[in-house]
């Protein structure tokens, strides 16, 4: 009874506490920048370089993630990560989220995009990532929030990951993981989406010409575990995420910009 009061107490503040901002007074295409992103899709280098373009330095995204609300005033604007309230009330210049995107909040004028994997490459890297926290990092959160899955072998990692971090990517565009409605949710929401492998192809050119940045982009994160499964773990994977690589593929033709997005009243 308590924690739910505490929830309701803290989300009626950060109500109170968040308030639109735009970059720009008057009329602009887009007025803040979101990055939906969908945990192992390579993201993290993405945020930093971001983060860094709008007035932060190298410490800053840490300096975020210990930030009681995790938003910070830099020198361009707002930054916030990791808080779903602030994302809903567009209370940001650039933000970043792990938040499925059919659970947010937002409007036209913010610029959205994401970045897709494929599935069973990004599962194994989900699976690095937690022997490496196990390693190094043993107080981060993940390892807490996913421990009924995060420590034991391959097999046990399969046997009780959930299905929302099994099929994140199809899961950050539809609740029931029907892909069609996945597609439909990527159309009318992202106005980029594209492979990980090259984020600097079309995206950053046009966030640098758009909101007149100066993006110096370096891939950063890379799992000191190299975990490879076996023939019969690879398949079972495989088969395990047959619906999230469906997803992908369909997705696939529609990588690039994209203007025409719906997100009032979707």
């Amino acid at each position: 009874m308590w924690l739910k009061m505490k929830k309701i107490i803290k989300s009626a503040i950060f109500s109170f506490l968040f308030k639109k901002e735009n970059r720009i007074k008057g009329e602009a295409r887009y007025q803040r920048i979101l990055h939906n992103h969908i945990r192992k899709c390579a993201g993290t280098s993405i945020n930093k370089a971001l983060i860094k373009s709008i007035g932060g330095n190298k410490n800053t995204y840490e300096e975020l993630a210990k930030h009681r609300l995790h938003k910070m005033n830099l020198q361009l604007g707002s930054c916030v990560g990791w808080n779903s309230i602030a994302i809903n009330k567009g209370s940001f210049f650039f933000a970043f989220s792990h938040e499925p995107l059919h659970s947010l909040t937002l409007d036209d004028s913010t610029f959205t995009f994401c970045f897709l994997r494929e599935p069973v490459e990004r599962v194994i890297s989900h699976y690095n990532m937690l022997k490496d926290l196990i390693n190094d990092d043993k107080t981060h959160p993940a390892l807490s929030e996913e421990k009924k899955f995060a420590f034991g072998d391959f097999d046990h990692f399969l046997d009780n990951i959930p299905r929302e971090h099994l099929e994140a990517q199809l899961f950050n565009f539809s609740a029931s993981y029907n892909v069609d409605e996945a597609i439909y949710k990527m159309r009318s929401c992202i106005n980029y989406v594209g492979d990980i492998k090259d984020p600097g192809k079309e995206l950053l050119p046009f966030l640098s010409s758009e909101f007149g940045l100066n993006i110096d982009y370096q891939h950063l994160r890379s799992s000191k575990s190299k975990f490879e499964p076996s023939s019969d773990q690879y398949a079972r994977l495989k088969s395990m995420v047959s619906e999230e690589t469906n997803f992908r593929t369909k997705a696939e033709k529609y990588f690039g910009l994209n203007f025409k997005t719906r997100k009032q009243g979707d």
